[in-house]
């Protein structure tokens, strides 16, 4: 018996062979979709997709982001996608090659789209992550007074390593680390579902949930993409290697008679044999080996990321409270690692960001999210995007939901998979991390509620030839990819990156004294991108320094030649005697707009009195982006004297 054995034995997600299943009649036996046809269907998808792509000329973006932009051919690729994935699916003998290929086709869809319509990579915040990898390029060594990514370093490190090997730097391939990220995350996945199904149609249909569900946009070049893969990874070791048999875990064997109790109350019953033993001989061997790459994996998040190792041990300990797990003491383990390594930088973290300051406080955790309980307010394109993120995720919630009702009515036992969607919950318990727990739960979440969705889309008497199959499979496929459309590309205004930011936030950091501040207007700017970041004014906690979080009075005001006073002063206090920027960017102008923070053209008012004010003087412009320096006593010595960009 192998492991595989162990884990369908524990979760029995696989599909049995039920005694009154009902076997296709002859005439729909004898229909088939051919290899050819279906790799045929897959090359008319991304033909389409390649057309529609070729064909998009991005303006200026407004708050609808890029639904606006795109052409009905985009949608009619992403529709005739979902169709061709569900003939591969219904064909008598599935081909993984081709299902795979649907899930990879899926990831390029969806995120190698804004790499080819945009020159620089997306969201502002990612450039913080290049000028880590940046620094340890150029100094060759970490400081961990800098910032809190210097004291999770593994992924940085790695980036450097790798770009001194491939003599290139981060914000040349940056903008393709989500597709990178998938297409390792579609690997791992089928590796983590092949070890609770041996349902080739099931596991890609819980492939394909997931990333037609994963609108949180938690795998751009971070720690965090990189880290939540390797959890992945480790989650596939747990579940193929160190399970033991249920009948051997008095609460596993506990819960399982209430299951069973409840599944008696439904039409159907399973069939089959008891839970055997646990393996002997070398698969004894196999699980050692398997529990110390799972300990040096473990290591690596650690030193990786944050928050990703207590994810993993909230789901390792609900494992181990179920008794499944061998050895027990893994997950002590893992806490102590933790624990150990948070303990020297508490200090540092209590100080700048804060450590469980909302424990206690989940609805305040998820209240500053997409997916949270507040109003919204607006433009109504950033209004229609936000409910579409809440719609999707109700969506796979409920269809987890669904799931885990038919497993029971069947006679499955749900515990386990069940147990490991809601874990990541307890995280929203402790801290809201930036106003993003609620999206670090949901991310940690959906592997698991994508594989009871699959179940919920499974048809009845397992018939998947059935015509009845198709509007199963194809309305809840489609309506989860229609609210993912919304959910995350409508925000490409805010998220954009336009190449004159980049190139005045590079100017500041060439050309600027040492120690200078340099205070962005609104947020949504790219700052720290350089090697040398740390020689200038930082802000260490949750954000850089912007005007509207260091004055909020001056949110929802038409600012102007009267707020010139108030923003200089800001600015001294600030910086103290050292020289002090202001940039005031074109997305920064979106984003203050779009977010509700200022009426509209405010900031370009604002613009145009800091060009009159004899407080300020243009240090740097292009197209994009104005760098305006408060004048004092040491300005800034500019060899191009005020000059604009070529």
């Amino acid at each position: 018996m192998n492991a595989i054995d162990l884990q369908e034995r524990l979760e029995s997600v696989g599909p049995p062979e039920e005694p009154g299943a009902r076997s296709a009649p002859a005439s729909t036996r004898r229909r088939r979709w051919p290899l050819s046809a279906q790799l045929l269907s897959l090359c008319a998808c991304i033909a389409l997709w390649w057309s529609s792509v070729s064909w998009i000329r991005v303006g200026t973006l407004d708050d609808y982001g890029l639904l606006p932009v795109f052409p009905l051919s985009f949608f009619a690729a992403l529709a005739l996608l979902v169709a061709s994935f569900i003939a591969a699916v219904r064909a008598p003998r599935p081909s993984e090659l081709v299902l795979a290929g649907h899930g990879l086709a899926l990831i390029v869809f969806l995120h190698g789209t804004m790499p080819l319509l945009f020159s620089e990579p997306f969201y502002p915040w990612v450039y913080k992550h290049f000028g880590v990898a940046e620094y340890i390029d150029l100094h060759g060594r970490l400081d961990s007074s800098v910032d809190i990514y210097q004291n999770w370093p593994a992924f940085f490190a790695l980036s450097a390593w790798f770009g001194r090997v491939a003599g290139t730097r981060p914000l040349e391939y940056g903008a393709w680390a989500q597709v990178f990220f998938n297409a390792c995350n579609l690997v791992m996945l089928r590796y983590v579902f092949g070890a609770l199904s041996r349902d080739i149609r099931l596991i890609w249909i819980a492939v394909f949930v997931f990333f037609s569900a994963n609108w949180v946009a938690q795998d751009y070049f971070s720690p965090q993409a990189f880290a939540f893969t390797l959890s992945l990874g480790l989650c596939g070791l747990i579940l193929r290697w160190l399970l033991i048999a249920a009948d051997r875990a008095w609460m596993a064997r506990w819960l399982n008679r209430v299951a069973a109790f409840i599944a008696r109350l439904g039409r159907r019953r399973r069939s089959g044999a008891g839970p055997e033993d646990e393996p002997a001989g070398s698969q004894r061997v196999g699980r050692r080996a398997a529990r110390n790459i799972a300990i040096a994996l473990f290591a690596v998040i650690v030193t990786t990321h944050q928050l990703t190792p207590y994810m993993l041990i909230v789901g390792l300990g609900v494992l181990t409270f179920l008794g499944v797990v061998r050895p027990r003491l893994l997950v002590i383990l893992f806490t102590a690692m933790a624990l150990g390594y948070l303990l020297p930088r508490l200090h540092f973290i209590q100080r700048y960001y804060g450590l469980l300051g909302s424990a206690g406080e989940p609805l305040n955790n998820v209240r500053t999210a997409a997916v949270g309980l507040n109003g919204l307010a607006g433009e109504p394109g950033r209004v229609l995007c936000a409910h579409a993120a809440r719609l999707l995720s109700l969506t796979i919630w409920g269809l987890g939901l669904v799931g885990v009702v038919r497993r029971l009515r069947a006679g499955y036992k749900n515990l386990g998979i069940a147990a490991l969607a809601v874990a990541p919950a307890f995280i929203a318990l402790a801290d809201t991390y930036g106003g993003e727990a609620i999206y670090r739960v949901y991310l940690f979440s959906l592997p698991w509620f994508a594989l009871l969705a699959a179940f919920a889309l499974r048809p009845g008497g397992y018939d998947w030839s059935s015509l009845r199959t198709v509007p199963r499979l194809l309305l809840p496929l489609a309506l989860l990819l229609a609210l993912f459309v919304p959910a995350y590309f409508g925000m490409a205004a805010t998220n954009e990156v336009r190449p004159g930011e980049v190139a005045a936030s590079q100017y500041f950091y060439d050309h600027a004294p040492p120690r200078s501040l340099l205070m962005i207007a609104s947020p949504q700017f790219p700052v720290r991108l350089a090697g040398n970041y740390e020689q200038f004014r930082l802000t260490i906690g949750e954000a850089d320094p912007n005007l509207l979080t260091v004055k909020p009075s001056l949110r929802h005001k038409l600012l102007g030649d009267r707020h010139l006073p108030v923003i200089a002063q800001a600015m001294r206090d600030y910086a103290g005697d050292e020289p002090a920027f202001l940039a005031v960017s074109r997305n920064g102008k979106v984003t203050s707009q779009v977010l509700d923070m200022l009426p509209r053209g405010s900031l370009d008012k604002l613009e145009r009195a800091l060009s009159r004010s004899r407080r300020f003087r243009i240090w740097y412009r292009n197209a994009d982006t104005t760098i305006f320096q408060l004048v004092q006593a040491r300005p800034a010595q500019d060899p191009s004297n005020g000059a604009t960009s070529r």
